[in-house]
């Protein structure tokens, strides 16, 4: 990021276009008051709340998948140990 010399903080943030617009606005209230600590300590609280329920989703989302999987593990194994045996039976049948 390069900082032009004189240039307020929010501008600098703009222009690398990844920031969220409301994050910008934040920024350049927070300069403008001169309370910017307090403003990126809010929005730090904020994002790393949003973080957390991003990855709390995730887990949600991944968690009937690895059932599923375990399940056909476990049936594999289940299969491959049972059917020797069933066609044991058989034979001797």
């Amino acid at each position: 990021m390069v900082w032009k010399k004189g240039e307020s903080l929010s501008a600098a943030l703009k222009r690398q276009r990844i920031f969220h617009p409301v994050f910008l606005s934040m920024v350049a209230a927070g300069e403008e008051s001169g309370e910017l600590e307090s403003v990126l300590l809010q929005a730090g609280v904020y994002y790393g709340k949003a973080a957390e329920q991003s990855a709390q989703r995730l887990v949600t989302l991944i968690e009937p998948c690895m059932i599923l999987v375990m399940a056909g593990i476990v049936g594999t194994i289940v299969l491959s140990i049972m059917l020797p045996v069933f066609n044991m039976y058989s034979a001797l049948l």
